[in-house]
Order: C-alpha cells, then sequence, then structure tokens
C-alpha cells in the first residue's frame, strides 16, 4: 500500500493506559458505566475527562438596563467557577479609543471596585458602563494579572437575566 510516497505504512505503537496517563497528567481516565457504548472499540470501559483540576466557568452576557453601581445596559456574567476565582478583574475592550476598561462588579452594599472574589459554584455580574461600546471589542477575564478568558464580546453566549 502506498501512502504519500511511501511504500508501506507504519502504524503507531499499541495504546498503553499506563504510558498515556503517566506522560498526560491533564488527562484522566474514568470508567464508562456498565452498558454505555465506548468512544473508541479498543477502550471498551474508559473514557476522557480534560483538564482535571483546572479552573471552569460558565462566560454570559445579558442586557439589562441599571443605574447601580454605574449607568449600564449590558452584564457579563461569570457562573458556577469549578474554583474560587481570588481576584477577579474583568475588562471590556473600547474600540474607539483602543484601551481596556475595567467592570464593576454589581453589589448595591459595597463601593465600586473593580476586583472580587468569587466562590467556587457562585457567581457574579459585571456592569458594562453605558458610554463603552463593547460591539467589536474583546472581554478579557483575570485573576489576579493571569488572563483566565479571553473571548470577543459577540461570541460570549447571551442570555436573558
Amino acid at each position: 500500500m502506498s501512502v504519500a510516497g511511501y511504500s508501506h505504512f507504519h502504524s503507531p505503537q499499541p495504546f498503553s493506559l499506563s504510558y498515556f496517563e503517566s506522560n498526560h497528567p491533564w488527562l484522566t481516565l474514568d470508567r464508562l458505566p456498565s452498558g454505555s457504548s465506548p468512544p473508541y472499540p479498543d477502550m471498551s470501559d474508559c473514557s476522557f475527562t480534560f483538564w482535571k483540576g483546572r479552573l471552569h466557568f460558565e462566560l454570559e452576557r445579558f442586557q439589562e438596563p441599571s443605574t447601580s453601581p454605574v449607568e449600564s445596559i449590558w452584564t457579563v456574567r461569570i457562573l458556577h467557577p469549578t474554583k474560587a476565582i481570588e481576584r477577579c478583574t474583568v475588562t471590556v475592550e473600547n474600540k474607539k479609543y483602543n484601551l481596556w476598561v475595567p467592570l464593576p462588579p454589581w453589589n448595591s452594599s459595597q463601593p465600586i471596585n473593580f476586583q472580587t472574589k468569587i466562590a467556587k459554584d457562585s457567581g457574579a455580574n459585571f456592569r458594562v458602563p453605558k458610554t463603552i461600546n463593547p460591539t467589536g471589542g474583546f472581554v478579557t477575564v483575570r485573576n489576579g494579572k493571569k488572563v483566565i478568558r479571553k473571548k470577543e464580546f459577540a461570541e460570549v453566549t447571551e442570555t436573558k437575566p
């Protein structure tokens, strides 16, 4: 058999779970419940869980006119983080002036502070000021100085409040 100019095709090494798990610490193998179909025929009782131990959360946006803490139309919401986000800040890019604007978290009991803690499995809303047009810009979520998600505003899932 000839594949792309080669006279024969070499098959890869046989699949070894111990080799795979030791060289890929971010991947864990979980056993499938009996009666369920395997993802591959040669892996009859394993399924993959990627990025175990990493931070996952839902990022949403919705329209809700508000005057507190700032006058806004859009709100960006972070929901259900798998770990606490200790020093969460959210910024939106303003294309008109080419600058990043920090968003205040919605909390009527405290003064405006652009950094907040989001506990595991909870959430927070961040108001986009009315003077900022987020269309075409990016939403960036940081934990301290580390960027944990950067997504175009139009690609963030739009939901209802």
